[in-house]
């Protein structure tokens, strides 16, 4: 039975973001699926639920204001399992992220697990400023490479996060090869000149250092 709930779920969510409902006949609907993302026994109906939400919203602000104190309640809490504290902090993309900017950064730690982090992480992203950035760049040596690997999308958003990468390449904080290949091509054919051209230069220096040799 939750095997079909999920599926249902995801079906409507699937469906609702092709079709553009109106998501407000959901109104009714909303506090049963917060319920649910929070407390379902199954992991594939509490994922569905949140899915759906993430696709209608919550009308409701003071419910989800409580509704996400309690998911910062539960990330913070190291006596609940890694599964239910990180479903907790992607419960939390619902609303705004920069208030609990300081929380997710207490979470991006290597005592913590990497799926906590990995979450947190995300989080912190979505945050729209630069915040994400200038965490990273100051922890960028005690991040693990699974964490850097997710670290550095981070910074492919925007033209001020990509700034600040370049400059991290350009002062040696972040190494050329540390950036990969995929990531080195969307650099380097940017949109901006003065980007473009500074990857270029950055990120081929390794090349012409090895034929000047």
């Amino acid at each position: 039975a939750q095997a079909w709930q999920a599926a249902t779920l995801s079906g409507l969510s699937e469906g609702l973001k092709r079709n553009k409902m109106d998501y407000h006949v959901l109104g009714k609907e909303q506090n049963m699926l917060v319920e649910s993302a929070f407390s379902n026994p199954s992991q594939e109906v509490r994922k569905a639920s949140l899915q759906m939400l993430k696709v209608i919203g919550v009308q409701d602000s003071i419910y989800l204001n409580q509704s996400i104190r309690k998911a910062v309640q539960i990330a913070k809490d190291k006596r609940l399992s890694n599964e239910k504290r990180a479903e907790a902090i992607q419960f939390m993309t619902l609303a705004n992220p920069a208030p609990y900017a300081s929380v997710m950064e207490s979470l991006i730690v290597p005592q913590e697990d990497p799926s906590i982090q990995l979450a947190a992480l995300k989080l912190l992203g979505r945050v729209p400023d630069e915040t994400s950035s200038r965490f990273i760049l100051k922890n960028w040596e005690i991040l693990t490479p699974e964490i850097r690997e997710e670290a550095l999308n981070t910074f492919m958003t925007n033209s001020q996060r990509i700034t600040l990468l370049l400059n991290a390449v350009e002062s040696n904080l972040i190494k050329p090869a540390s950036i990969g290949w995929p990531r080195s091509v969307q650099l380097m054919s940017n949109g901006e000149d003065h980007l473009r051209d500074k990857a270029r230069l950055l990120l081929t220096k390794n090349d012409k250092d090895k034929v000047n040799k």
